[in-house]
């Protein structure tokens, strides 16, 4: 497998296929001593047999029409010309060379400059360099009888390095299919390693079994033996043969690591005495015959379980299926029994069939000798298919025993079939035989009479359901009726719905008019049941006779849904008035559908008692759902912020919503503090409505805005819920009032007004209990945070004692103007204990705590603010100005746009504290943190009283509140 000659093949716009060479041997070499000529593409492919000979006159033929070398319409191509030689040739040159354009087969034009010249090149002697390979197969023996589906060994061989001269690969082995089999009679050919693990599985194409491990050599080491194996699955061709062979040594590709020649090996005869090519055509070895087809019958998945009905026809007593393996079958007599189980023969009509897959293969009348009480295992009912079932290998039919139920039959008749297959031609083997399949036998299945239960359902709890006087087409009613636990489907051809009355003397049942029944689809749909008879007037008893009768399917588990619709009168109905639609226990016309026999239903439920109502209600709640969902600060100034939101819920009745009122509340609250108000229904993106500004409230105590419409401003369904949100923007500096707590409310019945839709009365009322969420208006934000670096970074264990920094907090002033800090309030989670005292807790007098603040925009705590003893209680330390626990003055004063750090220490303590006494702040509320900042220096008048001299926020209730509440890591006490 010398490469000799490599030429480049180009195409233009147009795919070409190059299909022979005539090429020209030049140089000493003789003819007699090349030994094989071969030509391959750039993939190393070989294309065209291998030539043996060279002509007299030094050419010769490569003939590749049958697998051309393909080159694409503007792509480019190789071929290469490989050479064989023996060793006579050693010390001479060879060279090869195309002589013209015309020595190139082509299905176009070829053009390029000739001849095409490839180098001369000595030829040496590779004994002592290339190593040398041995192919031995092994085996394995004939195996007359190989079954289908199931892989077998058709092929073993050992590959030898005796030359021991450098490592090799085993890239490529071509094995030739000699047997009879077809290509498609045969699947995944796998080649097995010395390991037994699979190396490669393939395809059978044209009788050949090509593993090609060039991407993934097999290796060799130097003096290695390797052993593998070739098995194959078989899934046709009954009789026919495998018969595996290596047909030539260049249709093996092991190659050198060192020199990158490949070794054409050669045929051992040490395993089977074959020791020359093809290897695998001596007698005794790899040849492999297909075994008889076989048959498999057995019980269909989708044979029928449910129950017989009296006089139902043409029912599937049993379903089964055959698959053939291997050959074509042709299925001529079966053998089979209808088993009875209490069962009387007469019971079956007319006649049994035989069909696959509505094909007709047998008929006959019913007969004594069909029957037995054996369900496992008798067929022994002899009979020949009329028309033979024909089965092709692989290919699985149905087979069907089919009968008819007759009008005699009762509930204790139990009905199945058993199927034996006694007689198969196989069409390539060519002989009649008994395939010795197993009796198969299917469910026994009783006889049932149809059935209808109907149930009166429950739409809701006692006293819950409750429908508005003046409505109409109001639901008064659900039926469910089931045949599932018949034997056939039932017929309802009327139904009768008895109406109970409770309540005020006065109230009778024509209080109720139009009734209406309606089937239920199943996407929920529903459909108006049309009745002969008037049912316009409610009556005590309310009969529907279908013009076109229900039928409910017994393969409906779940039943069929019907339901009552009616309407009510709008006036004379007491609010106490108790009705309820009941299915009149049988009294309903009701028959199977196939027999026509009489069926006595079986009502169950006690259905919904309705109470009625002379207006709805409207429900309104908080929508938690929507953030802000607690009270929260807002900066003066900030646009599209969310006040709140509220649910209303519809009961009883659709409510129509006629008119709104948002009302502002709070502390100091104007109606000036928030304007561009608008309300948003169910998310949407377009207000509802909207107004620019509110009213001035009576005293100036906040403001209010109301819509009205003498329609509606939108509906709510009985039963349904929607949500209202209210956005407004808040008022710019030196219009809102600063400090101020505002909340809109809808605590009173004229906030929200609404009609129902039938009656247009107006609703019940629940309305919020002034508990709306809480905005406090701030000038700029002032945030409350861990320190940078934080302090403590994570929970950490110090010797604590008077001194001890126990935590850091900063508070960052984002505003413009200078900000003075009035309170500091911390909430302490951790547990401490004395000495002294053993587990009791310490108590608020015996620890002292101070609070020390650093310069701006440091971390450094070493100004002392806190003022008179600070100590803990109920779990919360506060310093502030306003009781002196806290010195007001520049430490505690942040420039705008900056920041100062607090730091808490224990200033004093009765006792040394038990080792793990822990103490662990947090800021636990918004509003924990307070300041106050100077109207002078924001240069308006920030809560709006006319002048620019106050201090805002500077009271113990007004102050000003910072964002944030940090959780800080715990510190224990690890004194021992």
């Amino acid at each position: 497998m010398n490469p000799v000659l490599k030429i480049g093949l180009k195409a233009g716009s147009t795919a070409v296929n190059v299909t022979s060479l005539k090429v020209v041997k030049r140089g000493g070499a003789t003819n007699a001593n090349i030994t094989g000529i071969r030509v391959v593409d750039s993939a190393g492919k070989r294309h065209g047999n291998v030539v043996s000979s060279i002509n007299e006159d030094n050419t010769f033929t490569l003939n590749f029409s049958a697998d051309p070398i393909a080159v694409a319409a503007n792509g480019s191509e190789t071929a290469t010309v490989q050479l064989d030689f023996n060793t006579s040739n050693n010390g001479v040159d060879v060279g090869l060379s195309i002589a013209s354009a015309a020595d190139v087969g082509t299905n176009g034009t070829v053009a390029g400059s000739f001849p095409v010249s490839g180098f001369l090149m000595d030829i040496k002697d590779g004994a002592s360099i290339v190593t040398t390979i041995t192919f031995d197969l092994d085996g394995p023996a004939d195996n007359a009888s190989v079954q289908m589906n199931a892989a077998v060994e058709v092929f073993n061989f050992t590959l030898r390095d005796s030359g021991s001269f450098e490592k090799s690969w085993f890239e490529f082995i071509d094995l030739y299919n000699n047997g009879s089999v077809t290509d498609s009679d045969v699947k995944d050919w796998q080649l097995l390693g010395p390991n037994g693990d699979v190396i490669q599985t393939v395809q059978q194409k044209d009788k050949h079994v090509i593993f090609d491990l060039r991407a993934n050599p097999y290796s060799l080491d130097k003096g290695a033996t390797k052993s593998f194996k070739v098995k194959v699955t078989p899934v046709t061709g009954a009789t026919r043969t495998v018969d595996l062979q290596l047909q030539n040594n260049y249709d093996l590709l092991v190659k050198g690591q060192t020199t990158a020649h490949y070794i054409l090996a050669t045929a051992d005869g040490t395993g089977t005495n074959d020791s020359t090519y093809p290897v695998g055509d001596a007698s005794g070895y790899t040849s492999m015959t297909l075994a008889s087809g076989s048959l498999t019958l057995d019980k269909a998945g989708d044979s029928p379980t449910t129950n017989y009905a009296v006089g139902e026809s043409d029912v599937v007593l049993g379903k089964f299926t055959v698959k053939a393996t291997g050959e074509d079958h042709e299925i001529r007599q079966l053998g089979f029994k209808i088993y009875e189980t209490a069962a009387s023969e007469t019971n079956l009509a007319g006649s049994i069939f035989v069909k696959s897959a509505g094909q007709t293969l047998y008929s006959a009348a019913f007969a004594a000798n069909m029957f037995s009480e054996n369900t496992t295992s008798v067929a022994t009912t002899s009979i020949t298919l009329s028309t033979y079932l024909t089965i092709k290998a692989g290919e699985t039919k149905p087979i069907e025993i089919i009968g008819s139920i007759g009008s005699t039959a009762t509930g204790s008749d139990t009905y199945g079939a058993n199927l034996d297959i006694t007689q198969v031609k196989r069409l390539v083997t060519g002989d009649l035989a008994d395939p010795t399949v197993s009796v198969v036998n299917t469910s026994a299945r009783s006889v049932k009479a149809a059935t209808l239960d109907i149930t009166d359902v429950a739409m809701a709890a006692s006293g819950s359901y409750k429908i508005v006087s003046g409505t109409n087409g109001a639901l008064i009613g659900k039926y469910t009726l089931n045949a599932s636990s018949g034997g056939e489907d039932a017929r309802a051809n009327s139904l009768v719905i008895s109406l109970g009355m409770g309540g005020n003397s006065g109230d009778t049942v024509a209080d109720w008019t139009n009734l209406r029944l309606y089937r239920v689809g199943d996407d929920g749909t529903e459909t108006l049941v049309t009745t002969s008879n008037n049912t316009d007037t409610g009556g005590a008893t309310n009969t529907f006779t279908f013009t076109t009768p229900q039928v409910i399917p017994k393969s409906d588990s779940d039943g069929v849904e019907f339901r009552l619709r009616a309407n009510l009168a709008g006036s004379g109905v007491s609010a106490l008035m108790i009705s309820r639609f009941t299915v009149h226990a049988t009294s309903a016309d009701v028959v199977g559908n196939t027999t026509g026999n009489s069926v006595t239903e079986a009502v169950s439920g006690q259905g919904t008692g309705i109470n009625t109502v002379t207006g709805g209600t409207l429900k309104i709640a908080l929508d938690t759902t929507v953030a802000p969902a607690i009270n929260a600060l807002v900066n003066a100034g900030q646009t599209d912020y969310t006040l709140g939101a509220v649910t209303l819920k519809a009961e009883d009745e659709t409510q129509k919503v006629t008119g709104l009122e948002l009302q502002l509340e709070g502390t100091s609250a104007s109606s000036t503090d928030v304007r561009n108000v608008r309300v948003y229904l169910d998310g949407a993106s377009t207000a509802l409505v909207s107004g620019v500004s509110m009213l001035r409230t009576e005293g100036d105590s906040g403001g209010y805005i109301i819509w009205l419409s003498p329609d509606k401003l939108f509906e709510i369904e009985q039963g349904a819920t929607r949500k209202l949100k209210f956005v407004a923007d808040v008022s710019g500096t030196g219009i809102a009032r600063l400090g101020n707590d505002i909340r809109l409310d809808l605590d009173q019945s004229f906030h929200v007004t609404s009609t129902g839709k039938f009656t247009n009365t107006t609703a019940t009322r629940t309305l919020l209990s002034n508990n709306a969420i809480t905005h406090t208006i701030q000038p700029f934000t002032v945030t409350v945070a861990e320190a940078s670096p934080a302090y403590p970074a994570s929970n950490l264990e110090a010797n604590v004692s008077t001194g001890t920094l126990l935590a850091k907090f900063k508070i960052t002033n984002s505003g413009a103007v200078s900000i003075t800090t009035t309170q500091l309030k911390i909430f302490n989670n951790g547990s401490c204990t004395f000495d002294s005292i053993g587990t009791s807790t310490c108590n608020a007098n015996d620890t002292d705590f101070s609070l020390k603040t650093s310069a701006e925009n440091s971390d450094a705590t070493s100004n002392l603010v806190s003022g008179t003893e600070t100590n803990e209680y109920a779990g919360s330390i506060t310093w502030k100005t306003f009781d002196a626990t806290m010195v007001e003055g520049a430490n505690v004063t942040i420039t705008g746009g900056r920041y100062r750090t607090y730091g808490v220490y224990i200033s004093g303590t009765t006792d040394g504290y038990a080792a793990g006494s822990n103490w662990q702040f947090s800021v636990s509320t918004e509003g924990d943190v307070t300041y106050t900042v100077a109207e002078s220096s924001m240069g308006y008048d920030g809560n709006t009283d006319g002048d620019q001299i106050d201090a805002i926020g500077n009271t113990s209730s007004t102050g000003l509140k910072a964002r944030g509440k940090p959780s800080l890591p715990a510190v224990t006490d690890k004194t021992t």
